[in-house]
C-alpha cells in the first residue's frame, strides 16, 4: 500500500494534518488542577494520525502531521504517579499520541520526506509486543522487520523531520532491519502547553532505541537489532540526544531482551544541557554486555555535550 501526499512549490509536504487544539491529553477529574490518576482509568488523548499493525509493504511520503502539542490542555499522569525525573512540574504521561505508530508485527516500511512535529508522545514510535501462538503455545516476539532474501535490506526512514515532540523525536522499542537517513531530530520535549506546562515526558530523548519489556523464558531473543542512524541531526532535547538501553532478563543474566548491532555514520548530536549520548545497561557489567552482544558503533560522527555511561567503541 502507498500513501503519497502532494508537494508545494518548494518540494515540502502539501499534504498537512494538524490536530485541533483545545483537546485533552492525560488524566483529569472534576478539578481544574491535573491530578495524578489510577492507570486504570482512561485517560484523554488526541490519538494517532498513522497506526499500523500486521502491515506489509508500506510506502508513506510527503505527508505533514502536527500534533499541535502546545495547544492541548496537559492533565495528570496515567504512569502509576511516577515522577517523570526531569524536574517539572507536570507528571509522566505515557499515552499513545504520536504522528506515526508501528505496532507489532509489521514488514517492508519505506517513509520519505514526511514529517511528525509537535507530537504529545513521539514522531515516530516503532513498538513489539509478545505474540503467543495458539496452537503450540510458542512465544515469540511480534515487531518490524525486513525480508531479506535479496540481501542486506532495511525499513528505510529517508529525509524525516520529527521536531518538538514531547516524549521523544524517534522510539525503535522493539525491531530490527531499521535505517534513519538524512532525518532532523530537533527540541524534543522543550515546548510548552496550555498554562505553560513544559511538555517533557521522560525520556524526553531524540532517538531513543530501548527494549519495551522483560521477554518471557525461552523467547527468542531480538530485541533492537540491525538499526543504522545515518548523516542525522538530533539536538536541543531536553534530556539526551541519543539513548540506546539494554535490559538483562530477571531470572537469566543471559537472556537479553537487547540492544545491539547499532550503526551511527556522520551523523550529530547535540544536547540543550551537557548529556548527549546515554548508553546503558541494567543491571550489569562491561563483560555482560559484550558477552551479550551490545555492538554500537559511531563511525564520522560529531558528538557535542558528553557521553553518559557505558562502552563505546569509536570506529576509524
Amino acid at each position: 500500500m502507498s500513501i503519497t501526499g502532494a508537494l508545494d512549490s518548494v518540494g515540502s509536504p502539501a499534504s498537512i494534518f494538524k490536530f485541533a487544539g483545545g483537546q485533552k491529553y492525560g488524566c483529569f477529574d472534576a478539578n481544574n488542577t491535573p491530578i495524578i490518576c489510577d492507570p486504570s482509568i482512561d485517560p484523554a488523548t488526541p490519538g494517532t494520525l498513522f497506526n499500523f499493525t500486521k502491515c506489509e509493504n508500506i510506502i508513506l511520503s510527503n505527508i505533514e502531521g502536527d500534533g499541535n502539542n502546545s495547544n492541548m490542555i496537559i492533565g495528570g499522569s496515567n504512569n502509576g504517579g511516577v515522577p517523570n525525573g526531569l524536574g517539572d512540574s507536570i507528571n509522566d504521561i505515557q499515552v499513545a499520541a504520536s504522528g506515526l505508530r508501528i505496532d507489532g508485527y509489521n514488514k517492508n516500511f519505506n517513509v520519505s520526506d514526511c514529517n511528525f512535529n509537535h507530537f504529545c508522545l513521539d514522531g515516530i514510535t516503532i513498538n513489539g509486543e509478545i505474540a503467543v501462538d495458539t496452537i503450540s503455545g510458542t512465544v515469540f516476539p511480534n515487531f518490524l522487520t525486513k525480508d531479506q532474501s535479496a540481501g542486506l535490506a532495511y525499513n528505510l526512514f529517508q529525509n524525516i523531520d520529527c521536531n518538538n515532540n514531547s516524549r521523544i523525536g524517534i522510539s525503535i522499542s522493539a525491531g530490527k532491519y531499521i535505517k534513519l537517513l538524512e532525518c532532523d531530530i530537533l527540541n524534543t520535549g522543550q515546548d510548552s502547553a496550555v498554562g505553560g506546562k513544559i511538555l517533557a515526558n521522560a525520556p524526553a530523548t531524540g532517538i531513543d532505541i530501548e527494549p519495551n519489556g522483560y521477554l518471557p523464558p525461552n523467547a527468542p531473543l531480538d530485541g533492537c537489532s540491525q538499526i543504522v542512524i545515518e548523516e542525522c541531526n538530533v539536538k536541543y532535547s531536553y534530556a539526551h540526544a541519543l539513548t540506546i538501553l539494554s535490559i538483562i532478563h530477571p531470572s537469566n543474566p543471559n537472556a537479553d531482551f537487547v540492544s545491539q548491532w547499532i550503526t551511527s555514520k556522520n551523523s550529530y548530536y547535540a544536547d540543550y544541557d551537557d548529556i548527549s549520548l546515554q548508553i546503558a545497561w541494567s543491571p550489569g557489567t562491561q563483560a555482560t554486555v559484550e558477552s551479550n552482544g551490545l555492538n554500537v558503533t559511531f563511525e564520522g560522527d560529531t558528538i557535542v555535550g558528553s557521553f553518559w555511561r557505558g562502552v563505546i567503541r569509536i570506529a576509524p
